[in-house]
């Protein structure tokens, strides 16, 4: 299951703010989908990171890599430290 999937399953977005923000990702390239639905006031940056984090948890095989389209580079470290294996 994709993020954005899940996001819309447990209701955190609408299907609708996951489209939109995927539109205006095609012209602003440089934007993660969490930032332009932050931007959009679909989510709140503290709820985005709870969200993912929920993700990480409750999915299997949920690919941390994922987590860098919707989170900024201190949340994605938060969520690599969380989930990386021990050596």
């Amino acid at each position: 299951m994709k993020i954005g999937e899940y996001f819309v399953k447990n209701d955190y977005i609408t299907q609708q703010a996951l489209d939109d923000a995927l539109e205006l990702q095609k012209q602003n390239k440089d934007k993660r989908l969490g930032e332009l639905l932050v931007d959009m006031g679909a989510v709140l940056k503290e709820d985005l990171s709870k969200y993912v984090f929920n993700f990480m948890e409750n999915v299997e095989n949920a690919n941390l890599s994922d987590a860098a389209d919707w989170l900024d580079q201190d949340d994605v470290d938060a969520l690599f430290d969380k989930y990386r294996p021990e050596h």
